[in-house]
């Protein structure tokens, strides 16, 4: 098979390789390696695409991989596995997020199920040996709406392979939508679980020298205000990240049935295919293809901003939630239960009448915590369930600071630089913050081996 392509050449399209992932941790996942090359270009370097498809299950066709060549004008590979059968185990998949039937009740497998690491660590070893074996210089990462998702899970799980994320129509684990919406995500579970997904992967997708999301704001299928939560994250950690949002009026543009005309998540084509996604996709790329260049600079000035803005948001919260009540009753937490610090630190970010709810959730609560093997990870739950934002900002700040977030609410801290939070303010710690300017951040300095932000004047 064959299409035209810039310059008047043809490029030819042929299977190279085929097979089936490694692993018995997940189900079956076959692969096909295709590649898409005009004449005048066969001694080139190849660019790796790897194709996610949805859950509609379609692959690409020649014509669609000849356009793809033509797009990117480069000789082209492209891997394309097919998502995973049913586990022995009895687990369901999309891509790398399995979850049993219980998980899937309601179809909120998106929410409940569990990302198996096995299923990315397996597909990144066969994106590696087509690096390898075929002299590929680099590696695509894009997907369709489900694909969307194991697109920036590839790219999350080995960002040093991976040159540009490209999700389309694309959802995450876990949803910001309310059950009464069209996703029907439960809540507080579903931004809880979002929440944590963001936490997990935004960091290494910020270590991806581009992404670049595309989303129609009316899809009633992936929400577009998840992936405006995904693309801020990557930037907050001072990643290259872009959102295109599509014309509502080309939303449905692939549709081919009044079903898909009512879902507008039917803009594959436009996105991807047609002679405008070079102004809004493949014109964004060709800098990091070409050079393989990531402004390093400009990375570390957006972290900086994002880190003074988030030590802002902190002093905000602290100020206005402080109180003699408040500080004695976390005290007394903290003394009873051994909590960690930045468990103190989320409960100084709830609001009174929040840190009360808390306590009667404790009393209520006493014995399973009392048994708890973890009772900060218990009490950081709770916290989230009464006020995820407030588990999110001690995690963000962790990890700005050198930590590493984890799902269960705790923080892997790097042992070289972490976050150390005071459980007092000192009358002096009062008049020096009374001298910091509002919004200014303070520096951080290692100090006997440890690292401390300064939150206006006090160290938390």
């Amino acid at each position: 098979a064959g299409a035209a392509c810039g310059g008047g050449a043809t490029a030819s399209v042929r299977i190279v390789a085929e097979g089936a992932l490694p692993g018995d941790a997940f189900g079956k996942s076959t692969y096909t390696l295709y590649e898409a090359c005009p004449p005048d270009l066969q001694d080139d370097p190849p660019l790796l695409l790897v194709w996610f498809h949805g859950l509609d299950m379609s692959m690409l066709s020649n014509s669609e991989l000849s356009t793809f060549q033509k797009r990117f004008k480069r000789r082209l590979l492209c891997l394309a596995p097919r998502n995973p059968e049913d586990s022995a185990d009895g687990r369901s998949y999309i891509w790398a997020l399995g979850y049993t039937k219980a998980q899937n009740r309601n179809g909120w497998g998106f929410v409940y199920g569990e990302i198996c690491s096995e299923y990315m660590e397996s597909l990144s070893v066969v994106v590696r040996e087509a690096v390898d074996d075929y002299g590929a210089d680099k590696v695509v990462s894009m997907g369709y709406s489900a694909g969307g998702l194991a697109a920036m899970l590839l790219g999350s799980h080995a960002p040093e392979l991976v040159s540009a994320v490209v999700p389309v129509a694309a959802h995450g684990v876990g949803t910001l939508e309310p059950a009464d919406s069209s996703f029907g995500g439960p809540q507080p579970d579903g931004a809880r679980i979002f929440g944590a997904f963001l936490r997990d992967h935004a960091p290494r997708l910020a270590m991806v020298p581009i992404v670049v999301a595309i989303h129609a704001a009316p899809d009633t299928v992936s929400s577009i205000k998840d992936m405006r939560a995904v693309v801020k994250a990557i930037a907050k950690q001072g990643g290259r990240c872009e959102l295109v949002e599509v014309p509502d009026e080309k939303a449905n543009s692939d549709a081919t049935s009044r079903k898909r005309k009512k879902s507008s998540h039917g803009y594959y084509a436009y996105a991807l295919l047609q002679e405008s996604a070079d102004s809004h996709l493949y014109s964004k790329l060709q800098g990091v293809l070409e050079s393989g260049q990531f402004q390093a600079e400009e990375a570390g000035e957006s972290a900086e901003l994002e880190r003074q803005h988030l030590i802002a948001e902190a002093e905000e919260r602290l100020e206005g939630n402080r109180t003699a009540g408040t500080d004695a009753a976390i005290r007394k937490l903290i003394a009873t239960y051994g909590l960690s610090d930045e468990v103190e630190m989320a409960l100084k970010l709830l609001t009174p009448q929040k840190l009360q709810e808390l306590g009667s959730i404790v009393l209520r609560q006493k014995q399973q915590l009392t048994l708890a093997g973890d009772k900060s990870a218990f009490v950081m739950s709770k916290v989230a369930d009464l006020d995820p934002s407030a588990e999110a900002l001690v995690l963000a700040l962790s990890a700005l600071d050198g930590g590493t977030a984890r799902s269960d609410g705790a923080a892997e801290v790097n042992s070289k630089q972490v976050l150390v939070f005071s459980s007092a303010m000192s009358a002096q710690d009062r008049g020096a913050r009374s001298r910091t300017p509002r919004g200014s951040a303070g520096r951080i300095a290692p100090a006997g081996g440890v690292a401390r932000t300064a939150i206006r004047g006090r160290a938390w």
